[in-house]
C-alpha cells in the first residue's frame, strides 16, 4: 500500500509540472524603440528592432512580437555619432498607444550580483574606449528634446537631467544596455524547478516510508 501512495504522489508531482509548464502562454506584445542616431535592440539574442541613419535627425523602429511571458533577456546597443542624442524604449499591444517600459519590467545583476530593477548600461566613446559602468538604468527615455525652443536633456524620464551623469544633449558615445525584461504578467515556476522540487518531495516521501 506504501509503493502505491509513494507511485501516486510521484504522478501527481509529474502532472502538475506538465501543467504548469504549458501554462507559460505567449504575449503578442509590441516593442517601439527610437534613437538619434543608432540603434539595435536584441531580445533572447535575436535582433528585433534597429535604426541606422546619420544623415536625419532620428528614427524609430516597432515590430509585434510572440512572446511567452516571462523574463527575457535583452540587450539594446545605442550610439550618437552626430548631431543631438536621443533614445526611448517603449511597449504597447499593437492596437493602444505605446507606453514607456516601467523599470519594474527591467533587471539585471549588481556588482554583488543580485537582482535589482533596471539594465546594466555601460559606455563608451566612439573608438570603443570604456568611460563608465552604471548598475539598473531605466526607464530608458533619455537624450536632448526641443521643449518651448529650449533644449533640455532627459535621462530615465526626468527633465532637465545630464545623460548618466556626464553626457548633455549634443555628446556623442556608444551605450550598452543588457539584462532582462518581463513580457506579460508573472513568470509561471520554471519546469525545471518544478522537477526538482517533485524529486526532492519523492526523496522525502522515501525517507518517510522507510522509517515506517
Amino acid at each position: 500500500m506504501r509503493k502505491r501512495s509513494v507511485g501516486f504522489i510521484f504522478a501527481i508531482l509529474m502532472w502538475s509540472t506538465i501543467l504548469l509548464s504549458e501554462t507559460s502562454f505567449a504575449t503578442n506584445i509590441e516593442y517601439y524603440i527610437g534613437a538619434d542616431d543608432y540603434v539595435q535592440l536584441f531580445i533572447d539574442g535575436t535582433l528585433r528592432a534597429s535604426y541606422d541613419n546619420i544623415n536625419q535627425s532620428g528614427g524609430d523602429s516597432t515590430g509585434l512580437f510572440d512572446l511567452t511571458n516571462g523574463w527575457h533577456d535583452i540587450q539594446i546597443i545605442y550610439k550618437n555619432r552626430l548631431g543631438s542624442n536621443y533614445l526611448g524604449f517603449y511597449e504597447g499591444d499593437g492596437v493602444t498607444t505605446a507606453t514607456l517600459v516601467p523599470l519594474s519590467s527591467l533587471r539585471s545583476y549588481d556588482s554583488t550580483g543580485s537582482f535589482i530593477n533596471g539594465l546594466t548600461a555601460e559606455y563608451f566613446d566612439l573608438s570603443g574606449t570604456f568611460i563608465k559602468k552604471i548598475y539598473g538604468e531605466g526607464p530608458i527615455e533619455h537624450g536632448a528634446m526641443w521643449v518651448n525652443s529650449d533644449l533640455l536633456t532627459y535621462y530615465q524620464g526626468v527633465s532637465p537631467d545630464v545623460w548618466a551623469g556626464n553626457f548633455n544633449g549634443w555628446s556623442t558615445f556608444e551605450e550598452r544596455l543588457s539584462g532582462q525584461i518581463l513580457v506579460g504578467s508573472a513568470p509561471v515556476p520554471e519546469p525545471a524547478t518544478m522537477l526538482l522540487l517533485g524529486f526532492g518531495l519523492l526523496g522525502i516521501a522515501g525517507l518517510s516510508r522507510k522509517k515506517n
